[in-house]
């Protein structure tokens, strides 16, 4: 049986136990939901989370949220 799951999250924390969850063959990771890139900084520079990014770099789809879910 597989186990379909989400990763939600926008911290280191969540991209060191998302590379477990895509290797194990027990788990099909669907897609990871974090918030929209941001502007960061005195030069407003827009930045991507750690999830974000590690999600395009494995090809997981992303599903980005510009407001906090309550």
């Amino acid at each position: 049986m597989t186990y379909r799951l989400a990763v939600a999250g926008s911290t280191k924390h969540t991209v060191a136990m998302a590379p477990a969850l895509l290797e194990d063959e027990r788990f099909e990771l669907v897609f990871s939901l974090s918030p929209s890139p941001r502007l960061v900084g005195r030069k407003q520079e827009l930045q991507q989370n750690p999830l974000h990014t590690w999600s395009e770099k494995n090809e997981v789809p992303s599903v980005l949220i510009d407001k906090k879910i309550s």
